[in-house]
């Protein structure tokens, strides 16, 4: 059975934070390309981490701040932010992957790029498995209502 190694390394790209009319989004710049992203979400000494794969950074973020209505992971990411951080005044940050290297069996490749949805699936499940191995708390996947910021 071959041995499956995912490295990589977070990236900083910054702060995300909320216009004066406490509905608008505003985003640091992103990168072009496609790869794997993390938002952390701190609130009231608690974080919580949403990572996900994307095939090109600046369409998945103008999504996030202007979903359409069966954008559903979309519009719970916009209502969750925008209640952490106007509501709430906490804080949210973005890193992406970089220097990611893949090693299956022998074979080791670093992947500057990550074009193929299958690799960067991996990745992000891989960094998701990272979180929870740290005793993190994960807010992908929860199917918690629009807006609400720290489910049980």
């Amino acid at each position: 059975m071959p041995e499956v190694l995912v490295r990589w390394n977070w990236e900083p790209v910054g702060p995300v934070r909320i216009a004066e009319d406490g509905q608008t989004l505003l985003w640091p710049p992103m990168p072009s390309g496609s790869g794997v992203y993390r938002i952390t979400l701190h609130l009231a000494g608690r974080t919580r981490t949403y990572v996900g794969e994307t095939d090109g950074y600046k369409r998945r973020f103008h999504h996030y701040a202007s979903p359409g209505p069966t954008q559903t992971t979309n519009v719970r990411m916009k209502a969750r932010l925008v209640t952490l951080l106007g509501a709430h005044g906490g804080a949210a940050h973005i890193d992406v992957a970089t220097t990611v290297q893949l090693r299956i069996g022998g074979d080791s490749t670093d992947l500057a790029d990550l074009p193929d949805v299958f690799v960067r699936r991996l990745v992000e499940n891989a960094a998701l498995c990272d979180v929870a191995a740290g005793a993190g708390e994960i807010v992908n996947g929860r199917g918690f209502p629009a807006g609400e910021l720290w489910p049980d």
